[in-house]
């Protein structure tokens, strides 16, 4: 079976104003890190200490084979 996943932030984070960004979709067999971009769009300062859960990857399965990275559908 094959997995893909996306970033999403905590609930907690948000609550707070502050937002995580990243590219959002994790293909599956993706290998590396995972990047991510903090925003704070409260008035106030935030602040994370380490270690603090501020987003979370939601794996899902996936049907049938992924095509290889950088291949894409056939335009119409």
């Amino acid at each position: 079976s094959f997995l893909g996943g996306y970033i999403v932030s905590k609930s907690s984070m948000s609550r707070l104003g502050v937002q995580v960004s990243s590219a959002g979709w994790v293909d599956p067999g993706f290998f590396g890190k995972i990047v991510v971009d903090i925003f704070n769009g409260s008035p106030t300062k935030v602040r994370i200490g380490v270690h603090t859960p501020i987003c979370q990857l939601v794996l899902f399965r996936l049907d049938g084979t992924p095509r290889p990275p950088g291949t894409r559908l056939p335009q119409r």
